[in-house]
């Protein structure tokens, strides 16, 4: 069974406490992360939630690219293998 753990993190100057079956040192990573991004997408004086939800965007759309590169690398694998 996974225990719950709980970190402290720092987010945009905001601190949360996470809990979940992550390790800590995992969800601090990815909280620095996220931290980094918004510090890149945001503009001087720019609302927090503002910042927040450009990141989620740019983010979201990293990801919906590597997923989509990851599909096409397994459709040309999986084509690569029937016809081995």
């Amino acid at each position: 069974m996974n225990e719950r753990q709980s970190v402290e993190i720092k987010i945009y100057g905001q601190t949360f406490i996470l809990k979940g079956p992550s390790d800590p040192a995992y969800m601090t990573e990815l909280a620095e992360k996220v931290d980094s991004r918004m510090k890149e997408v945001a503009k001087p004086n720019e609302p927090m939630h503002r910042v927040a939800i450009l990141t989620a965007l740019v983010l979201m759309d990293e990801m919906t690219k590597l997923r989509r590169t990851l599909d096409a690398e397994r459709q040309r694998f999986d084509q690569a293998a029937r016809s081995a």
